[in-house]
């Protein structure tokens, strides 16, 4: 006959109690591991290299470094130089004439170039240029007449004004954005003209908290921002290493008698 053996309560709150541990490998002898007062667990990350902010020097990074450059361009031109197929109903006349179209409107064209600016800069857009319109009033497409539709006119993130102060409060995916972009004065094209959201397509870059976002009016970060640090080390290291070559030469020394 088996006996039914109990446990106290105060055995198993002293089983089931909150256990407190820290994770990490340190050695304070050795001075190893975070904490230890060694240089590496002096490190820290501060927000100094707002670079996103920088216009000028992106521009001259992008311009001067192929790994930039590449950095920038590469994604936006794999997303957009093979176009799309098209699986529809029409006649494969019709999706011809519908290819031909945006081959020579250059559609895919601007798509890559608002992209590229969206990853240089932190933002772009592109505007659906549309003959006779009214950029101000929203798109309807039902008043779009046959051979209106002119292409797609793109600009960066420092070529517009966007209405911070009025926002879109419609229950949609752009709601909290910028109802209306307003093309800076001196801009060679659209110049002082007000777009009404529901007419570009906005390309961000990064996207970032709201609070950081918020300072930097609503727009991502730029892709080169994080790697900056990097991109410096990289530049840096194989320069040193070129100017090395400059001393990679021999000196022959001679002694008189000496065979």
């Amino acid at each position: 006959m088996s006996k039914k053996v109990g446990i106290t309560k105060a055995a198993k709150d002293a089983l089931t109690k909150n256990i407190f541990t820290q994770d990490g490998y340190t050695n304070f002898t050795a001075k190893l591991g975070l904490g230890t007062d060694n240089l590496s667990s002096k490190s820290s990350y501060t927000l100094t290299n707002l670079l996103t902010r920088d216009r000028q020097k992106l521009e001259v990074i992008y311009r001067h470094s192929w790994i930039a450059g590449q950095v920038v361009d590469t994604v936006a031109e794999d997303m957009t130089k093979e176009g799309i197929s098209m699986v529809s109903s029409s006649s494969p006349d019709d999706i011809q004439k519908l290819q031909s179209e945006i081959t020579r409107l250059a559609i895919w064209k601007n798509i890559g170039r608002g992209e590229k600016w969206g990853r240089l800069y932190g933002g772009a857009i592109a505007i659906m240029l549309i003959d006779g319109a009214n950029y101000e009033e929203p798109l309807r497409l039902d008043s779009i007449g046959k051979n209106s539709f002119k292409g797609l006119l793109v600009f960066d993130r420092w070529q517009i004004d966007p209405s911070f102060n009025d926002l879109i409060t419609e229950i949609c995916p752009d709601m909290g954005k910028p109802k209306y972009y307003t093309i800076m004065a001196g801009i060679e094209s659209m110049s002082g003209q007000r777009i009404h959201y529901s007419r570009i397509i906005r390309f961000d870059g990064i996207e970032m908290p709201y609070n950081q976002k918020r300072v930097d009016n609503f727009w991502g970060m730029s892709v080169i921002e994080r790697l900056y640090d990097r991109l410096v080390a990289f530049d840096s290291a194989t320069a040193g290493a070129a100017q090395l070559l400059y001393k990679a030469y021999l000196r022959v020394i001679q002694v008189d008698g000496l065979r």
